[in-house]
């Protein structure tokens, strides 16, 4: 996986990745696998306000309603 983007106090210019789709599928795969949940379930947690944890909101920001 590539490395996150940075920049330094001094750089006026900001370096943006954009992962491929199959970069951004496995990160969302990863990602639900380490919460132990299905994208169905992640969503299912969204709908009903009702996150199973922190990381798990926290990933619904990242992704939303991904399609991965």
């Amino acid at each position: 996986m590539t490395p996150p983007a940075t920049a330094s106090q001094a750089d006026d210019e900001v370096q943006v990745f954009k992962p491929s789709k199959d970069d951004w599928a496995d990160f969302v795969q990863q990602e639900l696998a380490a919460l132990g949940i299905t994208l169905a379930e992640l969503r299912r947690q969204a709908r009903e306000r009702d996150f199973q944890s922190t990381a798990a909101r926290e990933l619904w920001v990242m992704i939303g309603d991904s399609r991965s």
